[in-house]
């Protein structure tokens, strides 16, 4: 049991973090581009895309901060941040997410859970890709595969799967707040305004070199082996996975403190600056067990995911 105190101040919404997590997301994003194209070596390029790639998954794991409302207090403005400086710039929509996210939570490995969906049957066997534990060089491969931008069709998949907004599914144009139109109203001419400032400015190369590479290489494995870290390689395919990571591992793997995934499952409304606090409270209870795990590093998640490979005949 937490302490109630403690963890309404856990769950309390700080728009300044929230704000600044994405601030910082941007301002490395525009370091890593400049500084390449001022070295402009082939190393240079290489660790921008890295760098890149590491920060748009920073604000997409600030778009999940705002599916659950931790951006700002004011619901309207807390969906304006979202959608317009994390979830568009990655081409889907946070509110879309949301409908889709919260589903995942209030059902988490079942028929409903649409993530579980996704990656099994519908005898509820796993798709190959998700068939743990794995030989590790096949593991390996599919990861190196997205690197190189293979899996491309995957990461499409991927980003109409989760971005579609069912706002104007789910109510009528006369039930929904106003809020809610506006935005669906905006993301059009978001992205036009784009389209017309990439063209007049001759941006189109920078666009490709460094938004889109990284989007469809690094991003894209990271996503997958996230998505393998939370909820794969545990008691019977069920449960979830906290991953704690070194410094690096944080910056280049999990940033905002989203490798606190149990936890997360455990107290969705806690926001992300306060997920290492809520861990230290949850493990002193002895939470993680077999179900909800605690696995130290990517390469342990790997470990625990996969098994030895044959070897060539």
């Amino acid at each position: 049991r937490v302490d109630a105190a403690a963890l309404r101040a856990m769950m309390r919404v700080d728009a300044r973090a929230s704000l600044g997590a994405i601030a910082l997301d941007w301002g490395v994003i525009a370091c890593a581009a400049l500084l390449s194209e001022a070295a402009a070596h082939p190393l240079a390029y290489l660790l921008a895309v890295i760098t890149i790639g590491a920060r748009q998954h920073g604000l997409g794991v600030m778009m999940h901060e705002g599916a659950h409302l931790g951006l700002h207090k004011r619901r309207a403005l807390n969906d304006f941040i979202g959608e317009l400086l994390a979830a568009w710039p990655l081409f889907v929509s946070m509110r879309g997410y949301r409908a889709h996210h919260n589903e995942h939570h209030r059902n988490l490995n079942t028929r409903d859970d649409p993530d579980f969906c996704y990656r099994t049957r519908e005898d509820g066997s796993p798709r190959p890709e998700f068939r743990f534990p794995m030989p590790r060089r096949r593991f390996a491969r599919m990861l190196v595969s997205d690197l190189l931008g293979l899996g491309l069709v995957r990461m499409l998949g991927t980003l109409r799967r989760i971005g579609e907004s069912r706002g104007g599914k789910d109510a009528s144009s006369s039930t929904r707040a106003p809020s809610d139109r506006a935005l669906d109203a905006a993301r059009p001419v978001f992205y036009l305004a784009l389209v017309v400032a990439l063209t007049l400015t001759g941006g189109w190369r920078s666009f490709a070199l460094y938004w889109l590479v990284p989007l469809f290489t690094w991003l894209a494995m990271v996503t997958r082996l996230r998505g393998v870290a939370e909820h794969w390689g545990l008691n019977g395919g069920v449960g979830t996975r906290t991953t704690i990571s070194s410094w690096l591992g944080r910056f280049l793997l999990a940033p905002h403190n989203i490798g606190y995934h149990a936890d997360h499952h455990l107290f969705p409304a806690v926001r992300f600056h306060a997920l290492p606090e809520l861990h230290r409270v949850l493990a002193a209870r002895g939470v993680f067990t077999s179900d909800f795990r605690e696995t130290r590093g990517y390469t342990g998640v790997f470990r625990e995911c996969t098994t030895p490979s044959p070897a060539p005949e």
